[in-house]
């Protein structure tokens, strides 16, 4: 009775290894990073999570947040799956410095779990507003021109004849 019971929990192992071992070695592939953006803007960042065979899960029970943190800020952005498989989260870059990208509640298993992005992110100031009368066109006035010369020639084509 006891080698068939032995026998038993050694055929019963393998088959919940792979249960356990799925949620173990789930790795992250970024799809996106905030190359060019400055601060203020917002980086729309797309990941997928994969098994060990590098195939993208589908783990409706996931709550993955980004996070993007530094000794002065931190900001947090929870993920939305969209349908095949890819998760988004819209990201708005704090002022400019460097912050530590970290991916979080991504393992419904253990909900502390995270991964950090290294290197960290450099995050620009943002762009200077340009000041007026720096040579560019005015652009209402540009758009409001083509109005105003319609106007002219239909109210030429409106004058009674003499």
């Amino acid at each position: 009775m006891r080698p068939l019971l032995a026998v038993l929990i050694l055929l019963a192992l393998p088959a919940a290894a792979p249960a356990k071992g799925i949620h173990d070695s789930l790795r992250v592939e970024w799809r996106s990073i905030p190359d060019g953006l400055r601060a203020g803007e917002t980086w729309a960042a797309r990941f997928v999570l994969l098994a060990p065979n590098d195939t993208v899960l589908l783990l409706y029970d996931a709550r993955p947040v980004v996070r993007l943190s530094s000794d002065a800020r931190e900001v947090r952005a929870p993920a939305r799956m969209r349908g095949n498989g890819e998760w988004v989260a819209r990201v708005r870059l704090p002022a400019a410095g460097s912050y530590r990208i970290s991916l979080e509640g991504f393992d419904p298993r253990d909900p502390q779990r995270f991964l950090a992005v290294e290197p960290p992110l450099r995050v620009p100031a943002a762009a200077a507003a340009p000041a007026p009368g720096d040579g560019r066109p005015p652009w209402p006035l540009l758009a409001a021109a083509p109005v105003a010369a319609l106007g002219l020639v239909l109210a030429r084509r409106r004058r009674p004849a003499r």
